[in-house]
């Protein structure tokens, strides 16, 4: 009991912060969370998530900070949910609907039309393997693993081969290492290098999801 429940978090920083940090949210979505359901606003969490974003972009354009215009975005949109909510026969979930699916697209028009933007549309709304510590993620697996393979991706959030290998850096402990072109190539340089008895472990977002999803498919 002791091994698998205390031990990883004991022994390992990375778990034990993971594990406070969870608590933590735990603790404030409780409180949050329980008022939100009995107001009826169990949709505004992630309506808030993409409603910021036109605020997000006028800050960007005008260079303002952008935490100031994501809580101005914030406070149009309940705003306007309230407005509509005690004007109009329609509930709150209806309201937080409405304004989500609008000031998305109010978004979207602006850093679509606008040709001084320079931010990542997308890294704004989903975040970015970059923004992680990818260094201490891949120490936390280095123990448990026997090869490495590192795959280049497509898609701009993603962390490149080189950079994975540098993020791996000291964890690597003489564990072969190798870059190959895609997710299929690292997926046949797996199965061909596995011994009877091995297990391979995908790493990676729902870009990498996909394509091993369909490689597996189709060599099962």
């Amino acid at each position: 009991m002791y091994d698998s429940l205390i031990a990883p978090f004991r022994d390992n920083e990375f778990l034990a912060r993971a594990l406070g940090a969870g608590v933590l949210v735990a603790l404030c979505c409780a409180v949050v969370g329980s008022f939100g359901v009995l107001r009826g606003l169990a949709f505004v969490a992630d309506a808030l998530a993409h409603g910021v974003l036109p605020g997000i972009a006028v800050a960007v354009l005008t260079g303002f900070p952008v935490v100031l215009g994501a809580a101005a975005g914030t406070v149009v949109m309940m705003g306007g949910v309230s407005l509509i909510t005690r004007r109009s026969r329609l509930s709150s979930d209806t309201a937080i609907g409405l304004f989500f699916a609008g000031m998305l697209a109010l978004g979207v028009m602006i850093t679509s039309r606008s040709r001084s933007f320079t931010g990542d549309l997308t890294r704004i709304l989903f975040g970015a393997m970059r923004d992680k510590d990818a260094a201490a993620m891949l120490a936390t697996l280095a123990p448990l693993a026997d090869a490495w393979i590192f795959p280049a991706l497509p898609e701009p959030r993603a962390l490149t081969a080189a950079e994975a290998l540098a993020a791996l850096g000291a964890a690597q402990r003489n564990t072969p290492v190798e870059c190959v072109p895609g997710i299929a190539d690292a997926l046949v340089r797996a199965e061909r290098t596995m011994a009877p008895g091995d297990r391979l472990v995908v790493c990676g977002s729902f870009h990498v999801v996909g394509p091993a999803l369909e490689w597996l498919d189709a060599h099962e």
